[in-house]
């Protein structure tokens, strides 16, 4: 069993609203305790606040602040219902997920008692704080070594919980805090879950309107079709050059609310390979002398992107490619809204598109904000 189907992460909301998922992977049993970081209560002036909210089925606990200069630090744990979690943990410790169908686990991710934590917003006196995580995070199996170390850091809240969560995130803002917290707020979710589907097709770019596509929702198994308009194939200019087709599509019947659809819009092996010998002949030839008639590098805001390299040494190159999202207004035939729909990567001019539905995203939990408040809760 992964911690795919039983465990927590958190996502933490920086200045800019972009969240990075702090995971700790599962430990050993066999690791000696000694080799183990040990648990143990932060540094800085403690502040009791007992701040208790009740998010997608769980209680969630911020017991202290501790005060550090410049910045605030506190753990957040998350206990789900003990019985549910239970059950749960017994029904899928001995099961393979990556040999389960893509329906099935859908299943399982709905009904999993500790989830995803994604913290969007956070405010301490009423200053918008960027959040990270110092890798001390715990994911609720009863078998973790750690378990009894966080109940003796916590034993009011922790005692008689068998499953349980727990992250430490570090607040941090522009300027220094006030010796004593006043209010925070703190805004919750979405909380989503992406649902792989791994469906293909091959389709022309020669301007005539693609088939339609269909396809199945991994959640409920409710049938949609994907009705595609030609859309555009923009060229992103480097060296080398890389082209970028998509199409416009209207999903019938519409997904649920909070979902979309997640297409691979990066450079398959085979590309990969080719846009790496391209590269490697651009270079020889500018070592030679020999680039006086290259098309020189003129990026442009509607072309700009930025590439990632992973590899490429001794092994398979992952590419990873950044684009801005491309919107359509109004609606299609359909009566629905357009989705843009890109195709992978393409090092050569396409002739056609492939177009690679990797999954769906489908919201679990809605957002909700929480208050607290030290003249209120004394």
């Amino acid at each position: 069993m992964k911690r795919t189907l039983f465990g927590c992460c958190v996502a933490l909301a920086g200045v800019a609203g972009l969240g990075a998922l702090a995971r700790r992977g599962t430990q050993k049993k066999n690791i000696a305790a000694a080799q183990r970081e040990e648990i143990k209560a932060p540094a800085g002036r403690p502040q009791t606040i007992n701040w208790t909210m009740n998010y997608g089925g769980a209680r969630l606990v911020v017991p202290t602040l501790w005060h550090q200069a410049g910045w605030v630090v506190f753990d957040l744990l998350i206990l789900p219902d003990q019985p549910k979690a239970q059950a749960f943990y017994h029904q899928v410790r001995d099961l393979d997920e990556d040999a389960l169908p893509a329906r099935e686990l859908a299943a399982l991710l709905r009904r999993r008692p500790l989830g995803s934590v994604n913290i969007s917003a956070l405010t301490v006196d009423g200053r918008r704080a960027c959040l990270s995580s110092d890798g001390w995070n715990y994911c609720g199996c009863p078998d973790e070594p750690d378990a009894a170390a966080w109940r003796k850091l916590y034993p009011r809240q922790l005692l008689l919980a068998r499953h349980f969560g727990v992250v430490r995130c570090t607040a941090r803002c522009d300027g220094s805090f006030a010796p004593v917290t006043r209010s925070m707020t703190m805004r919750l979710g979405p909380e989503c879950e992406n649902l792989p589907m791994n469906k293909s097709w091959n389709l022309p770019l020669d301007g005539r309107t693609p088939p339609s596509l269909t396809f199945a929702d991994p959640a409920t198994g409710c049938r949609h079709t994907l009705y595609l308009q030609p859309g555009h194939t923009d060229k992103i200019a480097g060296e080398p050059t890389l082209w970028a087709p998509g199409f416009w599509g209207e999903v019938v019947p519409p997904l649920p609310q909070g979902s979309r659809l997640n297409f691979d819009a990066g450079l398959s092996q085979a590309e990969a390979d080719l846009w790496m010998q391209r590269r490697e002949e651009r270079a020889a030839q500018e070592s030679a002398g020999n680039a006086e008639n290259a098309e020189p590098f003129r990026p442009m805001t509607k072309n700009a992107a930025m590439i990632g390299v992973i590899g490429g040494a001794d092994g398979p190159t992952a590419m990873f490619v950044t684009r801005k999202g491309e919107t359509k207004q109004g609606l299609g035939p359909h009566g629905q809204p357009w989705q843009w729909c890109p195709a992978g990567l393409r090092v050569q001019t396409p002739l056609q598109a492939k177009l690679v539905l990797q999954g769906m995203q489908v919201q679990m939990q809605p957002c909700r904000t929480y208050a607290w408040n030290w003249e209120e809760n004394r």
